[in-house]
């Protein structure tokens, strides 16, 4: 769904929590019900509203640092590689 936990809405509703957690609304609404899911809508309406660091918490979502780049990976200073990348296209002229 989203890339990043800060990406998410504040308040999420029951299909985005079902998204994320992978189950069915069935299954979600039972698990708050049994007290396996410590969850609670924090807003009701047409549907139930959750709120995000709620969400974060009762799914044991965690934050992903992303994968570096082949740039972030080098040793080489990133503007030394943009700088030789420049002068071989500059020669190419």
């Amino acid at each position: 769904m989203a890339d990043s936990i800060d990406a998410l809405p504040f308040r999420l509703t029951t299909s985005q929590v079902v998204e994320l957690a992978g189950y069915s609304a069935r299954t979600l609404h039972r698990r708050i019900a049994s007290g396996k899911l410590d969850l609670q809508p924090c807003d009701r309406g047409v549907e139930n509203l959750y709120a995000r660091q709620d969400v974060v918490r009762a799914l044991r979502l965690e934050v992903r640092e992303p994968e570096p780049t082949p740039f972030q990976k080098s040793r080489v200073p990133v503007d030394a590689i943009r700088a030789a990348q420049a002068a071989s296209r500059n020669k190419r002229r």
